[in-house]
């Protein structure tokens, strides 16, 4: 899957478009550079390793607050778990193997 980034775009006449405040080469990686992107999610995953496991998730473990009628202790993993898909995917969508 390519990435287009914004500088390399240009319209029908060949003109490159105005600059766009939402810079998608600021969002996503370089394609040509995808090892800082692992190395971003590798780092993202040990602190997930550590913000889940004793004694980091130790202040995380009360029954209080709930959040949605589910008790924070199982908000916490949850909020992780889904962060790491997310992550993964962002990897995905970027390399392109």
């Amino acid at each position: 899957m390519a990435i287009v980034h914004a500088r390399q775009a240009v319209n029908s006449a060949g003109a490159a478009p105005a600059p766009s405040p939402y810079n998608v080469a600021f969002v996503f990686p370089s394609e040509e550079d995808p090892i800082q992107l692992r190395r971003g999610v590798f780092a993202f995953f040990i602190v997930y390793l550590l913000a889940v496991t004793w004694p980091v998730a130790l202040p995380f473990s009360s029954a209080e607050p709930f959040v949605m009628g589910v008790p924070f202790s199982l908000v916490w993993p949850i909020l992780w778990i889904i962060l790491g898909g997310l992550a993964l995917w962002l990897l995905d969508f970027v390399e392109d193997r």
